[in-house]
């Protein structure tokens, strides 16, 4: 694992694009040959009960099976900061800019990573530049002309998000900290759900490519949805002595000067998750 670790990141780092393409692809299919494994392992966990015979029969079928041995290491060779794949991946945004297919496959590289190995997670607030990497782009993405590329890499920037702030209050205080709330905020557009009761209350045709406009924003709107849907709840389960948790009357004033709206969104939230 280590070796190919390394072959990987000498592609990364190279100074050609094309080469660092090239290691985009070979962590992608890395992380796709893990695939099978990560199901065996979430079979055996769910399977396993809290008895002695139960855990011993777990140990040796792990050492027996290569696959399973295979995302061991792999989990382990990423706690090690040498082999984490994720600090190799994030320059890679600072220093090119990449087409928009690059940038889908690296963001789902790195949510993958974060699945794989959740202390990775911590690259983010050791180093807040990383968190200000993803934050930048998204930022970006939000002009005047947003194409539909922008507002699909603002969907798998966003999906990143989600992955890089789940069960993390660290970095939900770093991306606090870095404006993150008001980027992101900015490309909710409530206008696209007026859109569609329009067109639902109209006979007229709309052509194709108006209809994609259409169901790229309103994705876009339902993945910040699934955003606040997580960070705007209770931190009950933050111990963090440093920080502390933030009620969610606190979290939304970091909304509500470019999104006044934000009290009646969270009520209606609210309802979603009564349901």
């Amino acid at each position: 694992m280590e070796q190919e670790l390394i072959q990987i990141i000498n592609l990364l780092t190279s100074n050609e694009l094309p080469t660092v393409i090239t290691g985009l692809e070979q962590t992608h299919q890395l992380l796709m040959s893990l695939l099978p494994s990560i199901k065996q392992y979430q079979n055996l966990l769910m399977n396993t009960n809290n008895n002695s015979a139960s855990l011993m029969y777990n140990q040796r079928h792990i050492k027996q099976n290569r696959d399973l041995q295979q995302l061991i290491q792999f989990q382990i060779s990423q706690d090690n900061f040498q082999y984490n794949l994720i600090q190799y991946l994030l320059p890679i945004y600072d220093k090119y800019k990449l087409s928009l297919n690059d940038y889908l496959l690296s963001n789902q590289i790195i949510q993958g990573i974060l699945l794989i190995h959740p202390n990775s997670k911590r690259i983010f607030n050791i180093n807040q530049h990383n968190m200000k990497i993803i934050l930048d782009l998204l930022d970006g993405c939000n002009n005047k002309d947003t194409t539909n590329d922008n507002i699909k890499l603002s969907i798998s920037l966003i999906s990143t998000l989600i992955h890089v702030l789940l069960k993390n209050y660290d970095n939900y205080r770093i991306f606090e900290n870095l404006n993150g709330c008001s980027i992101l905020i900015k490309h909710f557009k409530l206008s696209s759900f007026e859109n569609i009761n329009d067109q639902t209350n109209t006979n007229t045709n709309t052509n194709s490519s108006n209809n994609e406009d259409e169901e790229l924003n309103n994705n876009l709107n339902f993945k910040i949805i699934e955003f606040l849907m997580l960070y705007l709840s209770e931190e009950i389960d933050n111990t963090n002595p440093n920080g502390g948790g933030k009620s969610i009357q606190e979290k939304s004033q970091f909304f509500i000067n470019d999104f006044p709206e934000i009290d009646s969104l969270i009520e209606n939230l609210n309802q979603l998750n009564n349901l």
